[in-house]
């Protein structure tokens, strides 16, 4: 099941199954553990790690997760896998903001109306490959933790994307496979006092260590140099 609804900010307070500040260690808790990582636009369930957390009896509701993303609550049900964890339905999520990531507020309901403590301030990490992946060197250079690669799939467009958005896994490049071949973009003549070609290209050195823009130099002494 998913719920969304509206923040109201001029709640005055939501009941809790601890204490709202200081948290005793007896006390039902989120905990810091593993960074919670989701990308957009894909199914994807989550876990919560937690302690002393009740079991529900037959006459309560159990749990839901609760993300508040751009002022929006999106709820989705929540299962107590055992005394450290708790699973969060899939969902696919999305947020509007042209950003790379985006760290969103994490809550754990409990019988519709009362939240877990979440002394460490425990977020959920939103992202979107495709921000700052223009191209597949540039994808490639994305930080490990996102699991981004480059989408070469039949005749959809090229992107970059978490596999599970890649239509055909065996056209998805990760950093370890090599890139397409390069393509010029541009070429100029800027400097008056030298002979300078500056190539604008993508995909250049075919490998995660490229550079979106690379620019090669023929200075006056007839010398080719590579400028980064």
């Amino acid at each position: 099941m998913l719920v969304i609804s509206i923040i109201d900010t001029n709640r005055a307070e939501e009941m809790s199954l601890g204490r709202a500040e200081g948290s005793s260690n007896r006390c039902p808790q989120i905990v810091a553990g593993d960074e919670i990582l989701i990308p957009v636009d894909v199914d994807k369930e989550y876990q919560v790690k937690v302690k002393n957390l009740p079991t529900a009896m037959s006459d309560q509701s159990g749990y839901q997760c609760v993300l508040i993303i751009e002022g929006v609550e999106i709820v989705v049900e929540g299962q107590r896998v055992d005394q450290h964890t708790v699973n969060c339905q899939s969902l696919r999520y999305a947020y509007s903001e042209k950003v790379s990531n985006k760290l969103v507020p994490l809550k754990l309901r409990w019988n519709n109306g009362f939240y877990v403590d979440n002394p460490d301030q425990v977020q959920v990490n939103l992202y979107k490959c495709g921000v700052e992946g223009s191209n597949c060197g540039v994808c490639h250079q994305r930080n490990l933790k996102y699991k981004c690669g480059w989408c070469e799939s039949g005749n959809e467009a090229q992107k970059c994307t978490v596999v599970g958005t890649c239509s055909q896994v065996t056209h998805w490049l990760t950093r370890d496979k090599i890139c397409p071949d390069p393509t010029i973009t541009g070429c100029g003549t800027p400097m008056s006092d030298a002979l300078l070609l500056v190539l604008e290209c993508v995909h250049y050195t075919r490998t995660y260590r490229a550079r979106e823009r690379h620019v090669l130099a023929l200075v006056q002494h007839g010398s080719l140099e590579t400028v980064l």
